[in-house]
């Protein structure tokens, strides 16, 4: 995370001027633009601070969630036989769960788990089942 703010200190004092970086427009400007890079940084150190205690759930990957997610969102082929698949053995699954919070996120191509969760970890299913480096919990797929 120091390199990366690094890096942006040492654009700013090559391309801006002083007057520029030091402008309010600037500030907001900036301030808009890291602060995903921020969150990420204080929840990375918040996870590795905190290291709860294993309880029969698996690992949360951030980077799973991320390119399921992206998948979702960008339909590749591959992927989605893959995921209509894994969504048809999470369908039958006793710990997928419908629920509200999920059902915000609008799936088109595979219905049969749209807007329900994995009790086991917690996950979307929507976005796990297109997770290509993910497993079921249970070892389903």
């Amino acid at each position: 995370m120091k390199k990366f703010f690094g890096h942006i200190n040492t654009w700013e004092k090559r391309y801006l001027s002083k007057k520029a970086r030091k402008s309010k427009w600037y500030f907001w400007l900036k301030l808009i633009l890291l602060w995903p890079a921020v969150l990420v940084g204080v929840i990375e150190r918040a996870i590795i601070k905190h290291k709860a205690p294993q309880v029969d759930k698996p690992p949360i990957v951030l980077a799973n969630i991320i390119s399921g997610f992206a998948n979702l969102a960008f339909p590749n082929e591959d992927v989605e036989s893959l995921a209509m698949k894994r969504a048809a053995i999470c369908a039958e699954c006793p710990a997928a769960q419908k629920t509200g919070v999920y059902s915000v996120i609008k799936d088109k191509r595979t219905t049969k788990i749209q807007g329900m969760k994995c009790n086991d970890c917690g996950c979307n299913l929507s976005a796990k089942v297109r997770a290509i480096a993910d497993h079921c919990p249970r070892n389903n797929w």
